[in-house]
C-alpha cells in the first residue's frame, strides 16, 4: 500500500437490534483500510472485526437521548423519576410503574413533611389537598398514580405499557405542579432584573 492508502479511513457499518425494543440499530466503525483488495472489505478477522485492528466506533443511530425530569424537583425525586422514565423506554413497565408511585410518594413527604407521621400515601394526599397544598385534580392524580403504582408493585399479573405510560404522564404533571411551577416563580421573583 503506498503512503497515501495507508492514511485513508474505511467505515463501516453495522447493524444490531436493540435488547428491549428488538428495532434496529446502526453503528458505524472508522479504522484503517484492511490488507484485502477492496477498500470497502470488512475488517480481516471476522470473529472480532472491532478489537485490535485499529477500529474505533464513530457514531449509533438513532442517537440516545437522555430523559429529562422536571425543573426544580429534588433530587432524590428526580432519581426515582429517571429511574421511572429510563424503565419506559426500555418496556420495563412494572419497574417503571413502581418508580413514578415512589417519585410521588416521596414528594408527598416533602411537601407535608409534618404529614410524614400520619401514615399511608393515601392520608398524605389527602392532607395536602385539605390543606390547600394541591388541588382537587391533583389530588385525584396522585390517588391514581398511587394506586396504578401499587398494581405494578404488587399485582401479579403484569403490568401494562398503557398503564405505566398513563404514570408517567401523570407524575411529570404532578411533579411539574407542586416543584417546577413554584420553583420557576421563586427563580423569577429572586431575579434582579424582575425587581422594579
Amino acid at each position: 500500500m503506498s503512503e497515501y492508502q495507508l492514511s485513508f479511513q474505511t467505515k463501516w457499518c453495522v447493524l444490531f437490534a436493540c435488547n428491549a425494543c428488538q428495532l434496529g440499530i446502526i453503528a458505524v466503525y472508522e479504522g484503517p483500510p484492511t490488507r484485502q483488495t477492496s477498500p470497502h472489505a470488512f475488517p480481516t478477522d471476522p470473529a472480532d472485526p472491532f478489537n485490535g485492528n485499529g477500529q474505533r466506533l464513530v457514531a449509533v443511530y438513532p442517537y440516545a437521548s437522555a430523559s429529562e425530569a422536571p425543573a426544580h424537583v429534588p433530587d432524590n425525586i428526580r432519581r426515582f423519576y429517571l429511574q421511572g422514565a429510563d424503565n419506559v423506554r426500555r418496556g420495563n413497565w412494572d419497574a417503571a410503574g413502581t418508580m413514578f408511585r415512589k417519585a410521588v410518594d416521596i414528594a408527598t413527604k416533602v411537601l407535608d413533611p409534618d404529614g410524614v407521621t400520619s401514615g399511608t400515601l393515601e392520608k398524605r394526599i389527602d392532607r395536602l389537598a385539605t390543606k390547600g397544598a394541591i388541588t382537587n385534580d391533583l389530588q385525584d392524580w396522585a390517588h391514581e398514580i398511587r394506586a396504578l403504582g401499587n398494581d405494578a408493585a404488587h399485582e401479579e399479573e403484569p403490568f401494562e405499557e398503557d398503564e405505566a405510560k398513563t404514570l408517567y404522564s401523570f407524575a411529570e404533571l404532578f411533579l411539574t405542579y407542586v416543584f417546577t411551577l413554584p420553583g420557576t416563580l421563586a427563580a423569577r421573583r429572586a431575579s434582579p432584573a424582575s425587581t422594579p
